[in-house]
């Protein structure tokens, strides 16, 4: 009789070894290279959902959702969307006033971005949350953010990359089609493209044409 090879199973197939409970773990990109590609339909309209709760002043509701987009969004190495949405989550707290939380996702948001070395983000989204916790009466805090901001950004040549041309003959939405997040929209710099991706779900959104 012939006897069956070893590291075989039933069938003479490979035994299989046992899976992951969870899958594989989150893929994530060389430093410098931020992976991005859009969130899928389901996981867009929980952000619509968001976008509308915080239009109503939903502020804690709100944050709730949009920490759960982006901690799946990190588990699955998509860490462009899921920078942006730790920092929605951080504003959603600092506007309902747990600026406990606020800090702790702020801070997890901009090291996320500062983890692709996109300094042009880093520094406009660290001022944004700046701004709003002094408007919010966090001074100290808003302080401590900004020499937090400025001490990586002095080591860095900031070079923004040129605007693409303004042609007035197509415009952005202001709204994201695909998850409502209200001037979110901004261009890509590529080949000439007139094409914008948004900053919450990485979604392309090409412009209108305006005669």
């Amino acid at each position: 009789m012939r006897r069956m090879g070893r590291g075989r199973g039933k069938g003479g197939g490979r035994r299989k070894g046992p899976r992951r409970p969870f899958g594989r773990g989150p893929r994530l990109p060389k430093r410098g290279h931020a992976q991005s590609r859009p969130l899928n339909p389901r996981l867009q309209k929980e952000l619509r959902r968001a976008n509308h709760l915080m239009s109503k002043g939903e502020h804690i509701n709100a944050a709730s959702i949009f920490l759960s987009l982006a901690a799946r969004a990190q588990d699955r190495g998509i860490l462009q969307p899921a920078g942006m949405l730790f920092l929605q989550a951080a504003y959603s707290y600092i506007l309902a006033g747990d600026i406990e939380s606020g800090l702790k996702h702020s801070y997890q948001g901009l090291e996320i971005i500062e983890s692709e070395e996109r300094w042009p983000a880093l520094n406009r989204e660290g001022q944004r949350l700046s701004a709003a916790m002094q408007e919010a009466g966090y001074q100290n805090e808003a302080d401590d953010l900004h020499a937090w901001l400025s001490e990586r950004l002095d080591v860095q040549s900031l070079h923004s990359p040129d605007k693409p041309d303004q042609s007035s003959h197509v415009a952005l939405p202001e709204k994201c089609p695909y998850c409502g997040a209200s001037m979110s929209l901004e261009q890509l710099n590529a080949g000439g493209t007139k094409a914008a991706e948004c900053h919450y779900c990485a979604s392309v959104v090409l412009p209108t044409q305006i005669d």
